[in-house]
């Protein structure tokens, strides 16, 4: 069977990771970049609501709070049970959600920055400089690279396990 202290181990920084998107996330849903309309008849709408890249920001925030809340809720499902030999399976699933909702978030910060920087060319840079930092690794599959490594480490793990008993 799979080492319980390292999936426990790998489950607990998930969980962690996953709780924090999902806390960010669902906060960021009701502080609205550029705030609310304060004047009738729009009075407590979202100020840049006809704007494509509050949409973008609205998108990416629910992507990002679903996959992580997705990610939670398995969690809290799993532990409802048994060890059982899918255990490596569940937390193949909520790495990718998880995985996922890091690059919704981070594609919710960059729109929402470039949202309210408008007027100013120095933060649209800043969001430019962030989004391409952040998604320069994709050319060279690095984020699909560590993330299969990930996986096959866990097959790996629970394979020597097996071969163990």
């Amino acid at each position: 069977m799979f080492p319980p202290n390292r999936i426990k181990e790998a489950s607990d920084n998930d969980i962690l990771m996953a709780t924090i998107i999902a806390t960010v996330t669902f906060a960021a849903a009701f502080q609205m970049p550029g705030g609310y309309e304060s004047e009738d008849p729009y009075k407590g709408l979202p100020v840049y609501r006809n704007k494509k890249l509050f949409n973008s920001f609205i998108i990416c925030d629910s992507l990002a709070f679903g996959l992580s809340s997705a990610s939670i809720f398995i969690h809290f499902m799993a532990s409802m049970g048994k060890d059982t030999p899918g255990a490596t399976h569940i937390l193949q699933y909520v790495i990718v959600s998880t995985y996922y909702s890091i690059l919704a978030i981070v594609g919710a910060f960059i729109s929402a920055l470039c949202l309210v920087s408008t007027n100013s060319k120095g933060f649209k840079v800043a969001a430019y400089v962030c989004g391409a930092s952040f998604f320069a690794g994709f050319p060279f599959g690095i984020f699909e690279k560590c993330l299969n490594i990930a996986i096959h480490k866990l097959k790996y793990m629970e394979r020597n396990a097996y071969e163990q008993q």
